[in-house]
Protein backbone atom coordinates (compact mmCIF):
# COMPACT_ATOMS: atom_id res chain seq x y z
CA UNK A 1 0.00 0.00 0.00
CA UNK A 2 1.18 3.47 -1.02
CA UNK A 3 1.63 5.57 2.29
CA UNK A 4 0.15 8.91 0.26
CA UNK A 5 1.23 11.52 3.23
CA UNK A 6 5.00 10.91 2.08
CA UNK A 7 4.73 12.76 -1.49
CA UNK A 8 6.92 14.22 -2.93
CA UNK A 9 5.09 18.42 -3.24
CA UNK A 10 4.41 19.32 -6.25
CA UNK A 11 5.95 22.51 -8.05
CA UNK A 12 5.07 23.61 -11.27
CA UNK A 13 1.57 23.65 -13.62
CA UNK A 14 0.04 22.74 -16.26
CA UNK A 15 -0.10 24.84 -19.50
CA UNK A 16 -1.00 24.15 -23.14
CA UNK A 17 1.81 24.59 -25.82
CA UNK A 18 1.32 27.20 -28.08
CA UNK A 19 1.45 25.84 -32.04
CA UNK A 20 3.88 28.74 -32.46
CA UNK A 21 6.45 26.04 -30.21
CA UNK A 22 9.48 24.81 -32.32
CA UNK A 23 11.43 21.98 -31.07
CA UNK A 24 14.92 20.25 -32.25
CA UNK A 25 16.94 17.54 -30.41
CA UNK A 26 20.04 15.08 -31.25
CA UNK A 27 22.84 13.48 -29.47
CA UNK A 28 26.21 14.84 -28.88
CA UNK A 29 29.32 12.96 -28.22
CA UNK A 30 31.08 14.00 -25.40
CA UNK A 31 34.91 12.98 -25.00
CA UNK A 32 35.99 15.55 -22.47
CA UNK A 33 35.06 15.58 -18.95
CA UNK A 34 33.59 19.17 -17.66
CA UNK A 35 31.59 21.90 -20.24
CA UNK A 36 30.68 21.35 -23.52
CA UNK A 37 28.82 24.18 -25.72
CA UNK A 38 26.17 22.10 -27.80
CA UNK A 39 24.78 24.13 -30.83
CA UNK A 40 21.79 23.23 -32.42
CA UNK A 41 21.52 22.18 -36.04
CA UNK A 42 18.85 25.00 -36.47
CA UNK A 43 20.54 27.80 -34.99
CA UNK A 44 18.41 30.19 -36.25
CA UNK A 45 15.60 28.40 -35.42
CA UNK A 46 14.47 30.18 -31.89
CA UNK A 47 14.22 33.85 -31.08
CA UNK A 48 14.49 33.78 -27.70
CA UNK A 49 16.84 30.54 -25.46
CA UNK A 50 14.37 27.28 -25.15
CA UNK A 51 13.74 24.89 -22.39
CA UNK A 52 16.04 22.12 -22.98
CA UNK A 53 16.41 18.70 -21.68
CA UNK A 54 18.88 16.15 -21.02
CA UNK A 55 19.75 12.79 -20.54
CA UNK A 56 23.24 10.58 -20.52
CA UNK A 57 23.83 7.64 -22.76
CA UNK A 58 26.25 5.03 -22.61
CA UNK A 59 25.12 2.60 -25.14
CA UNK A 60 27.36 0.18 -24.15
CA UNK A 61 25.44 0.22 -21.03
CA UNK A 62 26.42 -1.32 -17.10
CA UNK A 63 28.34 2.11 -16.90
CA UNK A 64 27.75 4.69 -13.60
CA UNK A 65 26.31 8.23 -14.84
CA UNK A 66 25.44 11.21 -13.54
CA UNK A 67 23.51 13.57 -14.61
CA UNK A 68 24.29 16.58 -17.11
CA UNK A 69 23.41 19.90 -16.00
CA UNK A 70 22.38 22.56 -18.53
CA UNK A 71 24.50 25.48 -17.36
CA UNK A 72 23.60 28.19 -20.06
CA UNK A 73 21.02 28.06 -22.72
CA UNK A 74 21.56 30.38 -25.83
CA UNK A 75 19.29 31.22 -29.04
CA UNK A 76 21.99 28.59 -30.63
CA UNK A 77 22.50 26.11 -28.30
CA UNK A 78 23.43 25.76 -25.11
CA UNK A 79 26.25 24.87 -22.21
CA UNK A 80 26.03 21.14 -20.06
CA UNK A 81 28.32 19.80 -17.40
CA UNK A 82 29.35 16.70 -15.79
CA UNK A 83 31.73 14.05 -15.53
CA UNK A 84 31.04 11.83 -18.02
CA UNK A 85 32.83 11.63 -21.30
CA UNK A 86 34.24 8.79 -23.44
CA UNK A 87 37.12 9.41 -25.56
CA UNK A 88 36.42 6.06 -27.62
CA UNK A 89 33.44 6.53 -30.52
CA UNK A 90 34.08 3.44 -31.72
CA UNK A 91 34.48 1.46 -28.34
CA UNK A 92 32.42 2.81 -25.90
CA UNK A 93 30.96 6.07 -26.48
CA UNK A 94 29.28 8.39 -24.61
CA UNK A 95 26.58 10.82 -25.42
CA UNK A 96 24.47 13.23 -24.35
CA UNK A 97 20.99 13.21 -25.56
CA UNK A 98 18.79 16.40 -25.67
CA UNK A 99 15.70 18.17 -26.61
CA UNK A 100 14.32 21.97 -26.67
CA UNK A 101 11.25 23.51 -27.23
CA UNK A 102 10.92 27.25 -27.63
CA UNK A 103 9.97 30.04 -29.95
Amino acid sequence: MIDFEKQAEVMGSNSTVPSAQKSQSGSAFKQHNGLLFIPFPDPSLFNSPPIVLTTPFWPSGNIPLSAETVVNVLPNGFLVFSNNSSDNINGAPYFVNWFAIGT
